[in-house]
């Protein structure tokens, strides 16, 4: 992030891999001098448990992790069960945004 900020013409916006590494950008940011969201955007992805209580509260990406996990767990007992081989099969659990304030921008 840091070496983003000091590029000739710095992003506006940032969608960071997790919200770790968006709340590691959120330090840079402010170290710089910059501010959030009127100078960066910032939106992270996982939807955190502290993501709602940084110094700025992050727009992230719910990937519905608790779901994902139940319904894994699911098909895993269902594969136990079987006396045949499973049938693959894709379940798709859309995602969903979480607008907080690192990407509200400000009139």
């Amino acid at each position: 992030m840091r070496d983003l900020l000091r590029l000739k013409r710095p992003p506006d916006g940032v969608f960071c891999y997790n919200d770790p590494v968006a709340a590691g950008a959120i330090k840079a940011i402010f170290e710089s001098g910059a501010k959030i969201p009127q100078d960066v955007a910032i939106i992270g992805a996982g939807n955190v448990h502290y993501s709602d209580l940084l110094r700025v509260p992050l727009s992230t990406i719910d990937q519905s992790a608790a779901q994902m996990g139940e319904m894994a767990a699911n098909m895993l007992v269902d594969c136990m069960r079987a006396k045949t081989a499973p049938v693959p099969r894709c379940t798709l659990i859309p995602p969903r945004l979480v607008v907080r304030e690192s990407s509200r921008r400000r009139p």
